[in-house]
């Protein structure tokens, strides 16, 4: 069953993106409203919360172990950096022959104003390949959209990550 929450303002603390790979298309200019894809959000269980969505969890984290979406409305502008991995040794960052990282980065630039919230993922980016900051400023809402066949209880995925990472 397709599950959609609001994680605009303080429920932007029940997901982490730590564990995440987010597969978004960064345009030139950004629209108003965008989406993009993301596998491997920890959902936080505070006060229980993810009995409303009707998932065994026995009171404990969920990983979503399959392809979510996060959908936002009134996206002003923001940034990304990736600093672009190795796709042979993953675990390494490819570098110049002067041992120098190599980083991609885009701006949307916006004028900051009182009404807006800036909202920051630090994780892996599917392509460019890479581990990315991305920021986005909005003046709007922002929803998670998942499967909740694709919830596991999060120790699961600690045991075993292989199994509910996403595949190689």
């Amino acid at each position: 069953m397709i599950h959609k929450i609001d994680i605009t303002d303080e429920m932007w603390d029940i997901v982490d993106f730590f564990d995440a790979r987010i597969f978004m298309n960064c345009p030139r200019t950004l629209g108003d409203s965008i989406s993009f894809g993301v596998w491997g959000v920890t959902l936080i269980n505070d006060n229980n919360w993810l009995s409303t969505i009707n998932v065994p969890l026995e009171n404990k984290n969920a990983y979503l172990a399959g392809m979510s979406r996060v959908l936002i409305d009134g996206v002003v502008g923001g940034k990304v950096e990736i600093a672009l991995y190795d796709q042979v040794e993953f675990s390494h960052f490819i570098q110049t022959a002067e041992g120098k990282r190599i980083d991609l980065n885009r701006s949307w630039n916006y004028e900051p104003k009182e009404n807006l919230k800036l909202y920051e993922w630090d994780c892996v980016f599917d392509w460019p390949c890479g581990y990315a900051h991305l920021e986005l400023a909005i003046q709007g809402k922002m929803f998670l959209e998942f499967d909740t066949d694709n919830v596991v209880i999060a120790t699961e995925y600690v045991m075993n990550p292989q199994k509910y990472s996403y595949p190689e």
